[in-house]
C-alpha cells in the first residue's frame, strides 16, 4: 500500500484528494494546521470505510513542529511515496495599489517557505531512500497569462511555488523526483469566501452551465495522477482542470 501526505488535507480540495486517494487504496496522511478535530473526523470516516489514514500536524509556518511530525512518521517505519501541496491561505482581494506587505508574507510563508521546507525534509527522510517520489503542487488558473486581477499576493506566491518545484526538479529529477503542477479553474471551496458575490456571479456566467468546478472533480483528477505519475524529468507535468461542457 502506497502512502500520500497531503497539506491542507482537512478541507477543500485537499480533503477531496484525501477521499479519492483513500478510495483508490492509498494510506492517506491528512495534514492539518489548526483543524485537528476536522482532520480526525476525516480519518475516522476513512477507517469506517475500510481505509487506512492518519492525521498529521503540519503547521507550515512552524518548521520545527513539522520536523517533529515527520520524525514520528520516520521512526515508526512509515514510508511516503507522494506529497500533495494543497494548503494555502485564502486570497485577499485587493487592487495592485492596495495590496499590503503582510498579505505577501502570509501567502509566501505557507505556499513557498513552508512547502519548500516540507518537500526538502520529505525528500531527505523518505523519497531519497526509496529512489523516487512524486510531488503534486496545487496552483490556480489565476496564475495564467494574463493573471486574474486583484489577487497580486496570491498569484505571486503561487507562481513562486511553481518556481520552487521547478528548481527542485532541476536538481533532483535525476534521483527520481517527479512533479505535477495542477491548475484548476474556480472551485467551490471556502477559498471563495473572500470574493465578492458579484464577481463570482460574473465568473459563473462565463463557465459551461454556469457552474464552477466541485472539489470532488478536482480531487478525482489529482488522484488519477497520483495513480499515474509522470516519468522523471527536469520539466513538471501540467494538469489543467476546467469545468466540463
Amino acid at each position: 500500500m502506497k502512502t500520500v501526505l497531503i497539506t491542507g488535507g482537512s478541507s477543500g480540495i485537499g480533503q477531496a484528494v484525501a477521499l479519492q486517494a483513500s478510495q483508490k487504496g492509498w494510506h492517506v496522511l491528512v495534514g492539518y494546521d489548526q483543524g485537528q478535530e476536522r482532520a480526525q473526523r476525516i480519518v475516522d470516516a476513512f477507517h469506517t470505510a475500510g481505509g487506512k489514514a492518519d492525521a498529521v500536524h503540519l503547521p507550515l509556518k512552524d518548521p520545527a513542529r513539522m520536523d517533529q511530525s515527520l520524525s514520528l512518521l520516520s521512526t515508526s517505519g512509515r514510508t511516503i511515496h507522494a506529497l500533495v501541496l494543497s494548503a494555502s491561505p485564502r486570497p485577499v482581494l485587493a487592487s495592485f495599489l492596495k495590496t499590503k506587505s503582510e498579505e505577501f508574507l502570509d501567502q509566501f510563508i505557507v505556499n513557498v517557505v513552508g512547502h519548500h521546507h516540507l518537500l526538502m525534509e520529505v525528500w531527505k527522510r523518505f523519497f531519497r531512500n526509496q529512489g523516487e517520489g512524486h510531488v503534486i503542487a496545487l496552483l490556480s488558473a489565476a496564475v495564467g497569462a494574463p493573471p486574474w486581477p486583484h489577487m497580486t499576493a496570491y498569484v505571486t506566491a503561487k507562481r513562486a511555488l511553481q518556481g520552487m518545484i521547478e528548481c527542485a526538479l532541476s536538481e533532483l529529477s535525476g534521483n527520481g523526483l517527479r512533479a505535477t503542477l495542477v491548475s484548476p479553474d474556480y472551485t467551490e471551496t471556502p477559498m471563495l469566501l473572500n470574493v465578492e458575490p458579484r464577481i463570482l456571479e460574473a465568473a459563473r456566467a462565463k463557465r459551461p452551465a454556469g457552474k464552477f468546478l466541485s472539489p470532488k472533480e478536482v480531487g478525482a483528477a489529482i488522484a488519477h495522477h497520483l495513480e499515474n505519475p509522470p516519468s522523471p524529468g527536469v520539466s513538471p507535468e501540467w494538469l489543467t482542470i476546467e469545468p466540463s461542457r
